[in-house]
């Protein structure tokens, strides 16, 4: 967490009408999901899933080369095997020695 995501939630919290971690007019906020389908919709940004911004955080961690490591913990997983599982096809080095290869061996032939 930044120092502007803290300061953020510590004024939230200061000004918070109710013991509910998402309030919204007065009360609390029942289903998450209908409502950032309602603001999806209205911002007219076509199909976007639950979880999207959370996979376009680990991405970009990752290809920004924050090490896995803190990336697992940032996302909450028990252990780097989760994140690697689900983001792993996003670090920058994966696969990188088999595009070399491709790149600088002549085709096979005859096989």
């Amino acid at each position: 967490m930044n120092a502007g995501t803290r300061a953020a939630l510590t004024v939230a919290h200061e000004v918070a009408l109710s013991d509910d971690m998402i309030e919204w007019a007065d009360g609390p906020v029942g289903l998450i999901r209908m409502g950032r389908s309602g603001a999806v919709q209205r911002a007219t940004i076509g199909h976007d899933r639950i979880h999207d911004p959370r996979r376009t955080a680990a991405v970009t961690m990752l290809s920004n080369a924050i090490p896995l490591q803190k990336v697992s913990q940032a996302m909450g997983h028990p252990n780097t095997s989760v994140t690697f599982s689900n983001y792993g096809r996003n670090l920058p080095e994966h696969m990188q020695d088999a595009v070399y290869v491709q790149n600088c061996l002549p085709p096979q032939t005859g096989r």
